[in-house]
């Protein structure tokens, strides 16, 4: 399918069918709130990453800009611990990643520690 394909089909499933995304991938985060917002089930997923407690486990996730309301939610919530799953990252990545999760942590109200893990032996998906 071509790339066209793939949005028409998309297309006609929002204007014809009525059905909504489930899932925010572009904009700023400030847009993508936006869109949680308007959907219900959006809403209810993203208070419920907010109520989350225990330990959080990060996959697969660059914690750029566009997504700092991910982690402004986590960093309100009752998580004691964020570990954050690496993937092949060179000590400078680790040093940036760490200024931009120290900058998302302060955004919330509590100090939850964070810490990073090799992810790339791990076996998440089965």
């Amino acid at each position: 399918m071509s790339d066209t394909g793939v949005i028409d089909a998309i297309a006609t499933q929002i204007i014809e069918e009525r059905r909504l995304p489930i899932y925010v991938a572009e904009g700023t985060w400030t847009a993508k709130m936006a869109k949680i917002n308007s959907v219900a089930y959006l809403r209810h997923c993203y208070n419920c990453l907010e109520e989350s407690n225990g330990s959080f486990f990060v996959f697969g996730h660059s914690a750029a800009m566009n997504d700092k309301h991910i982690y402004k939610a986590i960093f309100n919530s009752n998580v004691n611990h964020v570990y954050f799953g690496v993937y092949n990252i060179t000590d400078n990545e680790i040093k940036e990643l760490d200024a931009r999760l120290a900058g998302f942590m302060k955004l919330g109200d509590k100090n939850i520690e964070y810490s990073f893990f090799d992810s790339t032996g791990v076996n998440v998906w089965g």
